[in-house]
C-alpha cells in the first residue's frame, strides 16, 4: 500500500521537476554570467612576475632536493661498503 503511494507520487513529479530544472538551469546560467564579470585578470606584468618566481622556485627546490639524493646516496654506499 505504501509502495502505491510512492509510485504515485514518483509519476506526478516528473512534469514538476522538469520545470523546476529548467528555471534552475537558467538561473545557473544568469549567476554565471555574474561571476564572469567579477573575474580581475593579472596584467602582463604580474604574470611575467609570477612565472619568474615559479620558474627560480621549481629550480631551487630541485636543486636542494638534487644535494639531499646525492648525500643519502653517499651515506648509502658508504653503509654498504661500496666506495
Amino acid at each position: 500500500m505504501a509502495e502505491n503511494a510512492v509510485k504515485e507520487t514518483k509519476n506526478s513529479s516528473p512534469k514538476k521537476e522538469k520545470k523546476a530544472n529548467k528555471g534552475s538551469v537558467l538561473k545557473f546560467f544568469r549567476d554565471l554570467k555574474g561571476e564572469f564579470k567579477k573575474i580581475v585578470w593579472p596584467s602582463k606584468n604580474q604574470v611575467i612576475n609570477n612565472t619568474v618566481i615559479v620558474i627560480a622556485a621549481v629550480i631551487v627546490i630541485g636543486l636542494c632536493i638534487s644535494l639531499i639524493d646525492l648525500g643519502l646516496s653517499f651515506l648509502v654506499k658508504l653503509f654498504l661498503g661500496t666506495l
